[in-house]
C-alpha cells in the first residue's frame, strides 16, 4: 500500500495574505540512499483524494520508483518549500520533485530526469465578466492570481505586472476570482476547471485569453544526484513510453 505523507497546516505565510503553510518535512525514508520524491499539491497532475495521492505525475513517478524498487512514498509540500529542499545541497540526500517546469532561470538548478506533460500557462477569466486579454500586455492592468513561487509568477513580475496575488495553492486563486477578488488567474489550462471543480465551487464558464508560455512538466532531481542513478530513471521512463504504461497513466481518469 502507498503510504503519503501530508503535513498539517502550522504556519502563516505572512499576515497579509493569511495564507497558511505547511511543516516542514522529515526525512521520510529509514535508508539515506532512497530518494525523497516531494510535490506540490497542483491538480490534476498531483493531488490528494481522499487521502490518497492521484493525478498523472504521481502515478507515472510511482511507476517509476517501483519499477527501480524504490520506495514510491511522496510527501507533499508548499510548493516554494518544496523547490527550495531540492536545491539545497547541505546534506547530499537525493530529491526529486513534481510537477516541475522547465524554464531557463531554472535550468542549472536541477537535475532534468523525464518531461512528463505539457500544458498552456494562460489567463482565465470568468466569461461573465466579459474581460478580454487577447495578448499579454492587455492583462497588465487587472488583479493577476497566479501561484506563489511559479515560473508564471516570476514572469509576469519581470513584465512589470504591478497588481500580482501569488496564492501557495491554485484552489485558493479559484476561490479568489469565484469572490472577485482577481479579475483573471494565470494557471495551466487542465489546472483551472479542475482546481474550480475541487473546491465544489459554483459552475461558470471560462474564458481563457493569451498563452503567456508552454509549460514542460518534469521529473527534476537534485543538481548533485548522481548520473548513473539519473540514468537509471530515464532508462526506466523510457520503457514506460516503449510498453505503453505511460500512455495508459496519463490518459485514464482518476
Amino acid at each position: 500500500m502507498n503510504m503519503i505523507t501530508r503535513f498539517a497546516f502550522g504556519l502563516f505565510f505572512s499576515s497579509l495574505c493569511g495564507i497558511p503553510a505547511f511543516a516542514e518535512v522529515p526525512q521520510a525514508n529509514s535508508s539515506s540512499d532512497s530518494p525523497v520524491i516531494l510535490a506540490g499539491e497542483i491538480a490534476p497532475y498531483c493531488y490528494l483524494q481522499d487521502g490518497k495521492p492521484a493525478g498523472s505525475m504521481v502515478k507515472v513517478v510511482q511507476e517509476l520508483a517501483a519499477r527501480l524498487k524504490h520506495s514510491n512514498e511522496i510527501s507533499f509540500v508548499p510548493w516554494a518549500r518544496a523547490q527550495q529542499m531540492v536545491r539545497d545541497q547541505s546534506d547530499a540526500r537525493l530529491r526529486f520533485i513534481i510537477p516541475l517546469t522547465r524554464t531557463p532561470e531554472r535550468e542549472s538548478q536541477y537535475t532534468w530526469v523525464a518531461e512528463i506533460l505539457v500544458d498552456d500557462l494562460v489567463f482565465v477569466s470568468e466569461k461573465s465578466k466579459k474581460i478580454s486579454i487577447r495578448k499579454v500586455e492587455d492583462a497588465k492592468h487587472l488583479r493577476i492570481g497566479v501561484l506563489m513561487g511559479s515560473p508564471g509568477e516570476a514572469i509576469i513580475r519581470q513584465l512589470g505586472f504591478t497588481k500580482v496575488d501569488a496564492s501557495v495553492t491554485e484552489e485558493i486563486n479559484a476561490r479568489k476570482m469565484n469572490s472577485d477578488r482577481i479579475d483573471a488567474w494565470l494557471v495551466a489550462r487542465t489546472v483551472a476547471p479542475f482546481s474550480w471543480k475541487r473546491e465544489g465551487l459554483a459552475e461558470k464558464e471560462f474564458a481563457y485569453g493569451a498563452v503567456l508560455r508552454k509549460n514542460r512538466l518534469v521529473l527534476g532531481a537534485s543538481k548533485s544526484a548522481p548520473s548513473a542513478v539519473i540514468a537509471d530513471w530515464r532508462k526506466a521512463f523510457d520503457a514506460m513510453v516503449a510498453d505503453g504504461t505511460y500512455s495508459r497513466l496519463t490518459t485514464l481518469p482518476d
